[in-house]
């Protein structure tokens, strides 16, 4: 049955959060969307392996989702005033900067949040990425900087939950934020308070290596082309997300008026 509502009263029922926000004293891995940012994660970190590893099998052997090689080649080639080389390595890190750069626009808050247009932003990176492997196939440098760009937007999207900060694109912080947990749990030998964060740190390292994993079997049958399949993926992952959130946000609205 409809029923009338004042202006007042709508204006602070739309003030509610489309998603409910788990009360702050009820802990992070005790949430009820716990499991789905796992699941997430560890898609998100397959796909970057799958990404880098198709990367660093192709022509160019370069990694793309992490800067720590390339900046290492940066500092190399300039030591040797490879000033060609020195470019090239500049270029992709701008181009993963770029890609951050983009997210921070869009994106104005550090968490995770339901309600933000992730699911555009998956849809973007998936186009950058089937460019970025039509240019591989051309064997055209344009695509390591495409690459290197969707790699920073990804990497960008899910960079800090509940404090945690997170990567999905390398694995150097996972492993060692996984060492310190087990050091401090050793050295006191009891559970730290943070020991939840294991359950996302570990799924995201198994995430990346079960991608690269793939992509080695991908590439043996499918060369470059094999790039497309995370394209396919991600897209899909966009696509899924944002038509749930759209219908729930149509849902709350008919809550406004209906009773």
């Amino acid at each position: 049955m409809l029923q009338s509502t004042s202006d007042d009263e709508i204006k602070v029922q739309t003030k509610t959060p489309l998603i409910p926000v788990p009360a702050p004293d009820v802990p992070v891995d005790k949430r009820h969307d716990f499991i789905y940012i796992i699941i997430g994660g560890f898609t998100l970190a397959g796909c970057a392996g799958f990404v880098n590893a198709v990367a660093l099998l192709s022509t160019f052997a370069i990694t793309v989702s992490h800067l720590t090689g390339v900046s290492t080649k940066l500092a190399i080639s300039l030591c040797r005033f490879d000033i060609a080389s020195a470019i090239y390595q500049i270029l992709i890190v701008l181009s993963y900067c770029l890609g951050c750069v983009l997210v921070g626009f869009f994106i104005t808050k550090e968490r995770f949040y339901y309600s933000r247009k992730y699911g555009i932003l998956l849809i973007f990176e998936s186009a950058i990425i089937a460019v970025a492997a039509t240019l591989f196939l051309k064997e055209n440098q344009l695509g390591v900087y495409f690459a290197a760009f969707g790699m920073g937007v990804q990497n960008s999207l899910f960079s800090n939950f509940s404090g945690a900060v997170v990567r999905t694109t390398h694995v150097t912080g996972l492993v060692t934020d996984i060492g310190l947990l087990f050091g401090h749990w050793i050295r006191f030998k009891e559970p730290p308070k943070e020991l939840w964060r294991l359950k996302v740190f570990v799924p995201l390292y198994a995430g990346y290596v079960f991608g690269a994993l793939l992509a080695g079997w991908s590439f043996e049958l499918y060369g470059i082309k094999a790039m497309y399949i995370p394209c396919v993926f991600l897209c899909a992952t966009g696509v899924i997300w944002t038509a749930w959130r759209l219908k729930y946000k149509l849902t709350n609205a008919e809550k406004l008026i209906l009773v």
